[in-house]
């Protein structure tokens, strides 16, 4: 990546450590040096060996950029900060959220485990949403379905779209094995 993200500009070199992230699911193919285990220990050795406040500002880094890639990748380490800095994002990841990130289906499943006011926030967006499309603006349907699934725990059966929504929910079931087994 060419922009500066700080402490996490480390994390590419000239491999795609990100792609992993996408699935957080470690494949049986030969041995890559970004594969799943090689991008977790990446982001372990930038996490454990900086200084905690560049590390926060940084994150933030990610977050504020415009590519999706380092969106992943914050979404990916705020899992491995301490619980009570989570609320430092919460409201950035919202705006992606509602300006529209590549990876909304992992921010939006992060949202669901880290925020405790998920549900309150989701339904405002999702009925702005709403409110845009019955004033003639377009709805985003792949967030609209993404909320949906998040807020009433159903897939919306539109075969262009629904994939946002199995995204997010295989995206959160990965990623609370990996906290489960501490990885």
């Amino acid at each position: 990546m060419t922009e500066n993200l700080g402490l996490f500009n480390q994390f590419w070199d000239e491999h795609p450590h990100h792609l992993p992230f996408l699935s957080l699911v470690q494949r049986d193919l030969p041995i890559k040096p970004w594969d799943l285990n090689n991008s977790l220990a990446r982001l372990d050795d930038i996490l454990l060996n900086n200084p905690q406040d560049q590390l926060w500002a940084d994150l933030m880094l990610l977050l504020e950029s415009d590519n999706w890639r380092a969106h992943l990748v914050a979404v990916c380490s705020i899992f491995k900060i301490p619980k009570t800095k989570h609320q430092l994002y919460i409201n950035k990841l919202w705006e992606l959220v509602e300006n529209g990130s590549w990876v909304n289906p992992q921010i939006v499943a992060t949202l669901s485990i880290i925020d405790d006011k998920f549900k309150t926030n989701a339904k405002r967006i999702y009925e702005s949403l709403l409110k845009q499309n019955i004033n003639g603006q377009a709805l985003d349907e792949k967030l609209n379905c993404l909320l949906v699934f998040f807020l009433e725990d159903k897939i919306i059966a539109n075969d262009v779209f629904e994939n946002h929504a199995t995204i997010a929910q295989t995206w959160k079931e990965n990623l609370l094995y990996l906290i489960d087994v501490d990885v």
